[in-house]
């Protein structure tokens, strides 16, 4: 069963920007942790309920811990 595993993961956390355009106007929507790493281990611990473990380059600043705290949320 993948519950009796732990994942880690090696590589950026890294936030995605997330933008719409409606009618020639573009709007914000929102930030959330990105990356490929990012959403591999967001994805096996909210889908799979495994731990995982993130190790790597975030940066030092509000984008970097904004997507380690992001991560850190989601288990």
């Amino acid at each position: 069963m993948t519950q009796n595993k732990k994942f880690a993961g090696l590589g950026e956390l890294i936030c995605d920007h997330l933008f719409m355009s409606v009618e020639g106007q573009t709007f914000y929507q929102g930030t959330r942790g990105g990356g490929s790493v990012f959403n591999t281990l967001a994805n096996l611990s909210l889908l799979e309920g495994c731990q995982v473990l993130a190790t790597g380059v975030g940066g030092e600043d509000e984008f970097g811990t904004y997507a380690s705290l992001d991560l850190h949320n989601l288990g």
